[in-house]
């Protein structure tokens, strides 16, 4: 439907990034990539389009230079927005630069202390830094957030 809609409006930036996420969502990599890189064409300082392409970037592992950039652009036009700062620092988590992840997703926690993908990412870091005992504390109220989370519960059985 995406696709179909595109040849109708092929620069809709609302429904190119619709199409990018689904991509992403069906392992379609490299065409959500495409589809990203066709967005920021039409606009390239939408903070969202950077974001949401960074994040996709970065749970994949793949291009983290480019990742790191686009982020550091979307947090520099919404400094407050919590989601964008956890990108940030989820992605200098995937860089294995843990200081600076655990400085950026405390402050997206600070925020927004009650979306479980955050605490989830806070206890990962928190994890990695060695400090079992907090990575466990914010995986339990990540998971009490997201009871269904199979992800989550794993963690936490295995390092309780």
């Amino acid at each position: 439907y995406y696709e179909k809609a595109m040849e109708l409006n092929p620069n809709d930036l609302s429904l190119i990034s619709s199409l990018a996420l689904a991509y992403n969502s069906n392992k379609q990599y490299k065409e959500s990539n495409e589809t990203y890189d066709k967005a920021l064409k039409l606009d390239p300082n939408n903070a969202l389009l950077l974001n949401n392409y960074a994040y996709n970037l970065s749970t994949r592992g793949e291009n983290l230079e480019k990742a790191l950039d686009m982020s550091r652009r979307a947090v520099n036009k919404e400094p407050g927005n919590p989601s964008y700062l956890d990108t940030f620092g989820w992605i200098f988590y995937m860089m294995k630069d843990y200081k600076s992840a655990l400085e950026y997703i405390e402050r997206a926690v600070s925020i927004n202390g009650s979306n479980a993908v955050l605490l989830d990412h806070l206890g990962d870091v928190h994890f990695a830094l060695k400090d079992v005992k907090k990575a466990v504390y914010f995986w339990k109220k990540a998971f009490e957030l997201s009871p269904n989370s199979t992800n989550i519960e794993k963690k936490i059985k295995e390092h309780e």
